[in-house]
């Protein structure tokens, strides 16, 4: 894939200062998923756990690689500019998610079936967990 050259708020997190950002340490970007994103952005993240996502009949290996890494990425999550505890060289200031079974699901069964509804169903798993995670900080 091609890299993205032009501006992107991805490009500007990496290049923007962190005292510029209101951050008083340097902080890293996660990320985890599709793998188009590491091919568009490929320094974008500090720490990526790309998935191949071409594969339109795969319907888990993304999914269940982001699943596998998520509980770590909102444990490093930084949860103030000012953190004083925990290891601040490892902490991120962003986590991107990029799952891909609902899409493919859609391209390879169509919106109603069993398929759907059980992705529908682990996204609800996945987004209460992220959301609880974050509300609980």
């Amino acid at each position: 894939g091609a890299s993205v050259d032009e501006d992107s708020w991805v490009r500007m997190l990496r290049r923007l200062p962190y005292q510029d950002r209101g951050l008083t340490v340097p902080a890293k970007a996660g990320f985890v998923g599709d793998d188009t994103w590491v091919d568009m952005y490929p320094e974008g993240f500090t720490d990526a756990f790309p998935y191949p996502s071409f594969n339109t009949r795969d319907l888990n290996t993304v999914d269940n690689g982001c699943e596998k890494h998520i509980p770590d990425l909102l444990k490093r999550l930084r949860k103030d500019s000012s953190t004083k505890k925990g290891n601040v060289a490892d902490e991120l200031e962003l986590m991107v998610v990029h799952f891909l079974g609902v899409d493919h699901v859609g391209h390879t069964y169509g919106p109603h079936n069993k398929h759907m509804d059980d992705k529908l169903r682990q996204m609800d798993d996945d987004l209460t967990l992220i959301l609880d995670t974050l509300d609980n900080a």
